[in-house]
């Protein structure tokens, strides 16, 4: 199933349905891989496991030299926080259950793959899952990122970026 993912994108999903479970979501949402996507850009993984996962006594590190944050520090913050606010709190779910996609997420994953092979990428990355996102239909994540100054012109100009770091930068 992860073949066509960047070691970094498969972050993503697995914060993303942690993130959902916490939660008390049935599914996995497209603002949970969001927020997971800006947790990853910011190096800031174990944050978000011990964030939502109180028990969580593990270090979660992450390496990935040669890389640029998209985000800039201070939009992440905020984007953070209201994503938070948006997903919103429930009763946990156990780690253990199967938690599948939404079918927006799965739109999602599936525009972000659609976009990668169109541009000849040999794997998804998660500013791919943003662009996905930015351009699917409107939706209250949309909106928060665009109220964030997020727009989809940028994001396509950083995976062109993106496009010429060597992949074991990914």
């Amino acid at each position: 199933m992860f073949e066509p993912y960047s070691n970094r994108a498969i972050r993503v999903f697995f914060t993303a349905r942690h993130l959902a479970g916490y939660s008390g979501s049935e599914g996995i949402r497209t603002e949970h891989l969001i927020l997971a996507m800006i947790y990853e850009d910011q190096s800031r993984l174990g944050e978000a496991m011990e964030d939502y996962l109180p028990d969580f006594e593990g270090s979660w590190q992450q390496s990935s030299p040669m890389r640029t944050a998209f985000f800039a520090p201070e939009v992440a913050a905020r984007l953070i926080q209201d994503f938070k606010i948006l997903i919103g709190t429930g009763e946990p779910l156990p780690s253990h259950i199967d938690m599948p996609l939404t079918l927006d997420a799965r739109r999602m994953i599936d525009a972000a793959h659609e976009l990668a092979v169109t541009h000849g990428a040999k794997l998804v990355l998660p500013l791919q899952l943003l662009a996905a996102a930015l351009g699917g239909t409107e939706s209250q994540s949309n909106a928060i990122l665009r109220a964030a100054g997020i727009e989809i012109e940028a994001v396509q100009k950083a995976i062109q970026i993106t496009d010429v770091i060597p992949p074991s930068a990914t």
